[in-house]
């Protein structure tokens, strides 16, 4: 997701269509609340909870890898509910 203070953030969720509407209306994590999102580069399936959190992982790092620190998420924000 591209956040209006130019970083990524990288989430994950059983219910998107839920959690973007959290996002987009400031009531998703704290740092989404304070730089709120400007767009979805994607969303993808996953088999299980499991399978959904590792991939969470390795994408956040590969952001991280290639963003810097412009990157957030994957299990280190808040929720603001």
């Amino acid at each position: 997701m591209d956040l209006g203070n130019g970083k990524k953030y990288v989430g994950s969720t059983s219910s998107p269509s839920k959690r973007l509407k959290q996002h987009y209306s400031g009531k998703g994590s704290k740092y989404t609340q304070k730089n709120r999102p400007q767009g979805v580069d994607y969303v993808k399936k996953h088999p299980s909870e499991a399978a959904a959190k590792r991939a969470e992982t390795r994408e956040y790092y590969s952001a991280k890898r290639q963003y810097g620190d412009g990157v957030r998420g994957a299990g280190n924000t808040r929720s603001g509910d």
